[in-house]
C-alpha cells in the first residue's frame, strides 16, 4: 500500500510542467503586467510572483500624430517602459515566454503591425491586437473569476470596463455572451471634446461644463441592437473594473465607499467646474495632481454612459485582473 502511494505521488508530481511567464495587457493609457508561474499541463496559474503597472499614453500619442500613427519618438519611450518592467522582474524574455494583448490604441494606430513586429523581433515580446469584442470577453472572464473566488453574486451582472481608447459593457443572457463596444475611453473622449470646443484651459468652468454635458449626451449613445436585449434586464449589479474605475473614480470617494451613483457623479462634475486644480488636489489627495484635469472629463464620460445605458449605480470591483484571463488564453501563447 505504501509503495502504491509513493507511485501515485510520483505520477502527480511528474504531471506538472511549470514555467515562468510575463503577461502583458497593453492599454491605451498604460501597461499592466504579471509575472506568474504557469502549469502548462493543467493550463492553470499556480503562483503570482509579482505585478507591475506603468502609465504610458499610447492613445495620446496617436491623437497628437497627424497621420494617426505611433511616431518613432513615442515608440522609443513606450519600449523603454516595457523594458523597465522586464528589468524589474529580473527575467529574460529570450528564455521565458512574454506575451499578451494590445487594445484600443492598437486598433486605432495605422502602424500597429510594424510596432508589434519590432517588439517581437527585437525583444521577444509576443503581443497581439485584440478586437473590442475579445477585449470585453477577457474583462468579463477576469471579473467572473474574481467574483466567483470571493463568493459574490455572479449571475445577471453587467461588467463595465473602460480604458484610454474605448469602453465595453459585458454580460451573459440566456447563455449568450454580449459585449457593447463603446467608442470612447478617457483619452480620445477628452481629446475630441476639447478639440470640438477649442478648450485650452486645464479645467472646464461651469458654463463650459454645461456645453460639454450636452455634447457628451449627443455623442455617447448605446445603439447596438443586439445589446438592447441585455439592457432590458434588471441587473443584480453593475461592476466597474480596471484602473479607470478603481484607481480613478473611486479615489474621489470616502475610503469605505465601494460604489457610486448617478447623483454623486453629477455633484462631482459640478464641483470640478467650480474649483481650481489646487483646491481639487487638496480635496482629493489620493488621486494625484496630474490626474485632476483628466478626471473632470472622465466624470463627464461616465455620466454620459450611465445615462445612455440606464445605469444608476456602479459598484467597484478592484482585484479583477485581465492578465489572469490573458494567461489562460492558449491562442496568445506560442
Amino acid at each position: 500500500m505504501q509503495k502504491d502511494y509513493y507511485k501515485l505521488k510520483m505520477n502527480c508530481e511528474t504531471s506538472r510542467e511549470i514555467e515562468k511567464r510575463v503577461v502583458f495587457d497593453i492599454g491605451s493609457g498604460g501597461t499592466k503586467t504579471s509575472l506568474i508561474e504557469f502549469d502548462v499541463v493543467s493550463q492553470q496559474i499556480v503562483r503570482h510572483i509579482n505585478a507591475i503597472a506603468k502609465p504610458f499614453p499610447y492613445q495620446g500619442c496617436i491623437d497628437k500624430s497627424k497621420h494617426s500613427i505611433l511616431e518613432e519618438e513615442c515608440q522609443e519611450e513606450a519600449i523603454s517602459v516595457l523594458r523597465s518592467i522586464i528589468e524589474e522582474y529580473d527575467v529574460d524574455c529570450m528564455q521565458i515566454k512574454c506575451a499578451g494583448i494590445a487594445t484600443a490604441w492598437a486598433r486605432n494606430a495605422r502602424n500597429t503591425d510594424l510596432y508589434l513586429e519590432r517588439l517581437k523581433h527585437e525583444y521577444n515580446f509576443y503581443i497581439k491586437t485584440v478586437s473590442q469584442h475579445k477585449e470585453g470577453e477577457i474583462g468579463y472572464k477576469a471579473a467572473i473569476q474574481y467574483i466567483t473566488a470571493h463568493h459574490y453574486h455572479e449571475h445577471n451582472v453587467l461588467i463595465w470596463d473602460i480604458g484610454g481608447g474605448s469602453f465595453q459593457l459585458n454580460t451573459e443572457y440566456n447563455n449568450q455572451f454580449y459585449v457593447y463596444n463603446g467608442l470612447y475611453g478617457a483619452s480620445n473622449f477628452e481629446y475630441e471634446l476639447k478639440s470640438h470646443f477649442g478648450y485650452h484651459s486645464e479645467l472646464l468652468n461651469a458654463s463650459q461644463v454645461v456645453q460639454a454635458r450636452e455634447w457628451a449626451a449627443n455623442n455617447v449613445k448605446i445603439s447596438q441592437i443586439s445589446y438592447e436585449i441585455a439592457l432590458r434586464q434588471d441587473f443584480y449589479a453593475v461592476y466597474g473594473i480596471g484602473q479607470f474605475m478603481n484607481k480613478g473614480i473611486q479615489a474621489l470617494l470616502p475610503a469605505s465607499q465601494n460604489f457610486i451613483d448617478s447623483d454623486q457623479i453629477s455633484d462631482l462634475i459640478a464641483y470640478f467646474g467650480q474649483n481650481t486644480p489646487k483646491e481639487l488636489d487638496a480635496c482629493f489627495p489620493t488621486l494625484g495632481e496630474q490626474f485632476i484635469a483628466p478626471m473632470q472629463t472622465n466624470l463627464l464620460l461616465v455620466e454620459a454612459i450611465m445615462n445612455a445605458a440606464n445605469i444608476t449605480v456602479i459598484e467597484f470591483l478592484d482585484g479583477a485582473k485581465a492578465t489572469d484571463a490573458i494567461a489562460l488564453e492558449a491562442d496568445f501563447w506560442i
